[in-house]
């Protein structure tokens, strides 16, 4: 998955079930947890989306990018 479309997801998670209507959040998660078994993310990206520590993913991959 590249980062723009991680970050999205991240983004809808974060953004709560209230503010998506429920299939978009549902599949965000989905996708996001599919993420965190991908070997190809950096370790720590990976324990942050195993964890569901969305928002520590969203500000790792956001300095990653400065």
């Amino acid at each position: 998955m590249d980062s723009a479309n991680l970050k999205a997801d991240l983004e809808r998670a974060i953004s709560g079930f209230g503010s998506l209507n429920k299939e978009e959040y549902i599949e965000a998660i989905k996708r996001l947890d599919a993420s965190s078994k991908d070997a190809s993310l950096p370790k720590q990206l990976q324990h942050y989306l195993s964890r569901r520590s969305y928002h520590k993913a969203k500000d790792l991959l956001d300095a990653s990018d400065s």
